[in-house]
């Protein structure tokens, strides 16, 4: 509510279960932004409480504490979810209480809501950089595979566009679901086929086998992936090479050489140790709370509504990542996106970088 006490800032990010190590970097930013903006006096004079129960990877949990936040406890932004699975839980709550609210977590595009902020990139704005990159270095041919459900599904849709448009083509596309670890088949089935290339969409601890898998049986193909690395950093889990010759196309990562970044990364560091790695969801939370900041600011309350057309007004922001302004018409992000590459030491290599790639597709159709 508006008024006084603490202003409630909610994440939602899983610090257990499937998704652990994606979330506790979030939860580790989330809480570096809180001390830093208490350390200057709050927002409005008010201290910033964080309000960060753990949802556990579990769908359900985000669609009950996203509840009990929002109708008992009067929170005043929620930030969070992983997995679009876990922000469509959230939404309807979201949409019936006009609940000011940001994603952080990059996915397959399309949402257009009211009070939803996207603070990562989409399919469309990671996708296109690096699938020109595979097409142009390794050749005409893609093998697929993506998560099986609507981010891998969705994601691998725009991609075979690309890949198309390139003139190329998809040899065949398969759809993991999230509780298979064994991928001997998939393997098999690409090694008896003339890929080029692979890219891999794949999400959760379970899915990490895959590349320990493809390393042992010997596959020596390129991979590209937006979600590996970026996400869940198995260059930093997983012991060289294994993830040898992956590529990325990223808006942020911890490895990003720019001056901002590096300060960005030591003091997330020097206030929270334990940090595994700062990864594309932190800094997606880092935006969506910093965002949120600014527009209370300039908004003089914390009125939803009121910080709403603050925002919606297309508001830029210095970020880790460079500047970054928000699409009044989709209420995402402008984007710059870098290819990297992980070496055979598992040290990240940057090839090449875009800058101010806009959610186009988003804003014909919001």
């Amino acid at each position: 509510g508006d008024g006084s006490g603490p202003i409630k800032v909610v994440l939602l990010a899983d610090r257990t279960g499937g998704l652990a190590a994606a979330g506790i970097p979030m939860y580790k930013v989330a809480q570096y932004w809180r001390d830093q903006v208490n350390d200057r006096d709050g927002i409005l004079g008010r201290d910033v409480e964080l309000i960060a129960p753990d949802p556990q990877s579990s769908n359900q949990q985000y669609q009950n504490q996203a509840q009990k936040l929002i109708l008992e406890d009067d929170v005043d932004v929620l930030v969070g979810g992983i997995t679009s699975a876990s922000r469509e839980a959230m939404r309807p709550t979201i949409d019936d209480n006009s609940q000011l609210y940001f994603y952080p977590t990059q996915y397959e595009g399309g949402v257009c809501d009211e009070f939803t902020y996207v603070t990562a990139p989409t399919a469309t704005q990671q996708l296109r950089p690096l699938v020109d990159h595979m097409m142009e270095n390794f050749g005409m041919n893609a093998y697929f595979i993506a998560a099986d459900y609507n981010f891998g599904q969705i994601s691998a849709d725009w991609a075979q566009i690309y890949v198309e448009e390139a003139g190329g083509n998809v040899i065949n596309q398969e759809f993991i679901p999230l509780s298979v670890s064994d991928f001997g088949s998939t393997i098999d089935r690409i090694q008896g086929t003339d890929a080029d290339w692979v890219l891999t969409l794949t999400v959760g601890a379970n899915h990490v086998a895959f590349y320990k898998q493809a390393e042992s049986a010997g596959v020596d193909l390129p991979m590209a992936s937006t979600t590996a690395i970026g996400g869940t950093y198995e260059h930093q889990t997983t012991s060289p090479p294994v993830m040898s010759n992956l590529y990325g196309g990223w808006n942020y990562l911890e490895e990003l050489e720019s001056e901002n970044n590096q300060e960005f990364v030591e003091s997330v560091r020097e206030a929270y140790p334990d940090t595994p790695y700062v990864n594309q969801m932190a800094e997606g939370v880092f935006l969506a709370m910093r965002l949120y900041e600014e527009a209370v600011t300039e908004a003089e309350t914390t009125d939803m509504e009121s910080v709403h057309q603050i925002l919606e007004g297309g508001m830029s922001i210095d970020s880790p990542q460079g500047e970054v302004s928000i699409d009044p018409a989709s209420h995402h992000l402008t984007q710059s996106v870098t290819v990297t590459k992980v070496t055979d030491d598992h040290s990240v290599e940057i090839l090449d970088s875009q800058d101010g790639l806009e959610p186009t597709w988003l804003q014909d159709n919001c």
